[in-house]
């Protein structure tokens, strides 16, 4: 067996047995208040699921494909960098800034919801236009949507998503908007990099300043 592997199986393996032992403290604190919470059930079930990776890496007894486990190992990965992120609000001097940024998340949750209706409002209007607007000229080559942006999978729309997503982070390509010889292209692009770059961005500022003006008063009360 490949010496750093094991390594990392070991290291894997104290993190889940140091996570159980502060769920464990949190039932002995808590008691049946603990099991009514739907993060520790999925915290226990997180750090079992993990252990179980751990051995099925190790042992192959369950005979999971090795692209399914890569994919769950994955997965795992990240959720247990963030259960260790979250582990940090039992430490009084940390537990200030995971709240807030808890709060955060949970404040932005319609704001989220709106914002990917409008990339799926525009990403449906730029797939539509760019069907209407000839690039053979401005390609060389015969019309396909993924001469005009990115294809990332075998949807056309998904793939307009992607593209509005990053036009939303302000990564696009303007010279492919102002050589299409379409004014009404053009103009979708100023209006959607506008709404998605200013009016929502400065809306999600606005929100993230309010949950830290609250979080700060309520911790100035306590």
């Amino acid at each position: 067996d490949d010496p750093k592997a094991t390594v990392n199986r070991v290291i894997i393996t104290l993190i889940q047995i140091y996570l159980l032992l502060v769920e464990c403290t949190q039932v002995y604190v808590q008691k049946q208040e603990y099991f009514r919470d739907y993060w520790n059930l999925s915290q226990i079930t997180f750090i079992f699921l993990c252990q179980f990776v751990v051995i099925e890496h190790s042992t192959k007894s369950f005979g999971v494909d090795e692209d399914m486990l890569i994919q769950i190992t994955t997965l795992l990965t990240g959720l247990l960098w963030i259960a260790f992120y979250y582990m940090w609000r039992l430490i009084p001097n940390f537990a200030f800034y995971v709240s807030m940024l808890t709060q955060t998340a949970i404040d932005l949750k319609i704001f989220l919801f709106f914002y990917v209706m409008i990339i799926i409002t525009f990403a449906t209007v730029q797939m539509i236009m760019y069907n209407a607007v000839n690039t053979s000229e401005f390609y060389g080559t015969e019309y396909n949507y993924r001469n005009v942006f990115k294809s990332y999978t075998d949807y056309p729309l998904l793939d307009s998503f992607v593209s509005m997503w990053s036009l939303g982070l302000g990564d696009f390509d303007i010279e492919l908007y102002a050589y299409m010889e379409s004014d009404l292209l053009f103009l979708f692009f100023l209006i959607a990099s506008f709404i998605t770059n200013v009016v929502f961005l400065n809306m999600m500022i606005a929100i993230m300043g309010d949950t830290f003006e609250k979080m700060t008063e309520k911790r100035e009360r306590n």
